[in-house]
């Protein structure tokens, strides 16, 4: 496969990927409502390794709900959420990639599910589960990419 290719809104925050995504979901919770100044996040899961930001990014990174949460890259020169990164524990540290920030959607996963559903703006439509609260959430989207770093 190809590098994927992603930046922010305007160009100046850059990032490779060495292989697609796993994973892709709607976030609803109310951080990503705030950062992305949508109703929802569309966001994909990858191994932290498979990702190089440029390091003339200009990208602040910071916690938005605790030490734990996601540490989410910003770009300093025109806002827009382009990276984030939680670590889960030894050895096991994810990447956050904001769908639109990548150029071309060719061979990314589909949707597979809504998550944090419970803090919504708006109910949306569609056949893909919905999970309300935060735990049900996290299991939903994170379990399955775990198990398969795992080997499980």
């Amino acid at each position: 496969m190809e590098e994927l290719r992603g930046s922010c809104g305007c160009g100046k925050s850059t990032y490779t990927l060495s292989r697609a995504p796993t994973r892709r979901f709607l976030c609803h919770c109310g951080i990503c409502q705030a950062v992305y100044k949508a109703p929802y996040a569309d966001a994909m899961i990858t191994n932290a390794s498979t990702v190089e930001i440029d390091p003339a990014s200009p990208l602040t990174f910071r916690h938005l709900n605790g030490s734990k949460s996601i540490d989410r890259g910003i770009c300093d020169s025109c806002g827009s959420p382009t990276m984030g990164f939680m670590k889960l524990g030894p050895g096991l540290r994810l990447g956050f990639v904001p769908t639109p920030t990548l150029s071309g959607a060719a061979g990314l996963p589909d949707p597979a599910m809504h998550i944090f559903y419970e803090s919504r703006a708006a109910d949306v439509e569609d056949s893909l589960p919905k999970y309300d609260t935060p735990g049900r959430s996290m299991r939903a989207c994170l379990w399955p990419f775990v198990a398969g770093f795992a080997g499980w």
